[in-house]
């Protein structure tokens, strides 16, 4: 296995980060944690990933996401772990304050998710978090408020979530300021049903009914 690696420009992996220990993870509703890059992050393949531009009253930038295999994640060697970087151009009038997965359809789906950060590179990942929660919809949020938020010509670390999801499907993120932009991301999906199991159910489903009518026709004899 080798260590998730760092982005240079938008989508392109380099050299490999060093290994953390595992970070508090949050739960929907729960308190706000104070960000730490205490998190381990293994790169077993990236299974998807998406970059663009962004346009907002008060700042323009770019993101990417990666959605990776992470042999370290602490819900299981096959579940995924999402990274996202943001960063802001020089000459924007503002610092971005908040990044979000910007999705309610998703993280509910779990109990809780490991997050923290992990060193990026050069002025692209020298903004940190200084808090992250998650809010009761599932939408985790990584907060970059005060003299800390992404200032023109910076970006952020990479922002980690990990989750028990062994799928993924469309989504977006949210970058905030006093002004918003909700880009295209991916988001963490229960698990497909495979035919076979479908079948299963098909069939139990069946018998059952049949069991029923077979016990109500007997009542109707007696």
């Amino acid at each position: 296995m080798k260590n998730i690696t760092k982005l240079v420009a938008l989508g392109t992996i380099v050299a490999a980060s060093t290994p953390f220990a595992l970070a508090t993870p949050v739960t929907p509703g729960g308190p706000v944690i104070t960000a730490t890059n205490a998190i381990t992050v293994t790169d077993d393949g990236v299974v998807a990933s998406i970059s663009g531009g962004l346009s907002a009253a008060t700042y323009t930038g770019n993101y990417a996401e990666y959605v990776i295999k992470d042999g370290t994640n602490p819900y299981g060697v096959d579940d995924l772990t999402f990274l996202i970087t943001v960063s802001n151009n020089t000459g924007s009038p503002n610092g971005i304050e908040h990044v979000s997965d910007g999705s309610i359809n998703g993280f509910s789906m779990f109990p809780s998710v490991n997050v923290g950060y992990l060193a990026g590179p050069g002025d692209m990942g020298s903004d940190a978090p200084l808090t992250i929660d998650e809010t009761i919809y599932g939408t985790v949020e990584f907060n970059f408020t005060g003299t800390d938020n992404i200032a023109a010509g910076t970006g952020t670390q990479y922002l980690v979530i990990q989750t028990a999801a062994t799928n993924y499907t469309t989504g977006n993120i949210g970058v905030i300021d006093s002004s918003t932009d909700t880009v295209d991301g991916f988001v963490p999906a229960a698990a497909t049903p495979e035919p076979s199991s479908l079948a299963l159910l098909g069939t139990g489903l069946m018998g059952a009914t049949t069991l029923l009518r077979r016990r109500r026709n007997a009542g109707n004899v007696a």
